[in-house]
């Protein structure tokens, strides 16, 4: 519930450069969420084979890197749907002002990034860290971290 960088640079070691690249790749946020809006930047990375120990470190606790509001919440969200990618839309349904038909939009589906029990154990860490430690200007009254 508390930030410690030391214990994300041994994290970011142990996984390796290799490994942990794999997962920003599955996480999308080493490409476009291709979101239904034009203009849709990306993030901004170093390439895989130019990270070395001080850039894995700084990359493990969150700096040296860039990516865009819809990313962040794309992969909240894949943890928040037990560990399964969802991709971003930004309407749910549309009616038709003549006859208010409603066309409900279905939301598309990747792969499983994580397993269910990592996706449930990441999220109750994600819920300490609002409910009880550093971010608790963050949390709202009545809700939950995706929940």
């Amino acid at each position: 519930m508390n930030s410690c960088n030391p214990v994300f640079i041994g994290l970011g070691q142990k996984i390796g450069v290799h490994k942990y690249y794999e997962y920003l790749e599955r996480f999308g946020f080493l490409r476009k969420t291709g979101i239904d809006i034009y203009g849709e930047a990306g993030s901004i990375f170093l390439k895989e084979e130019k990270v070395g120990p001080v850039e894995l470190a700084t990359i493990s606790f969150g700096q040296r890197f860039e990516v865009t509001p819809i990313q962040m919440v794309t992969m909240v969200s894949t943890i928040a749907n037990n560990g399964v990618y969802v991709y971003p839309r930004l309407v749910k349904a549309t009616t038709d002002s003549v006859t208010e038909d409603i066309n409900e939009i279905e939301p598309k589906y990747g792969d499983r990034v994580i397993s269910e029990n990592t996706a449930k154990t990441v999220l109750d860490m994600m819920n300490s860290v609002v409910s009880e430690g550093t971010g608790k200007n963050a949390r709202v009254e009545g809700y939950s971290i995706g929940r």
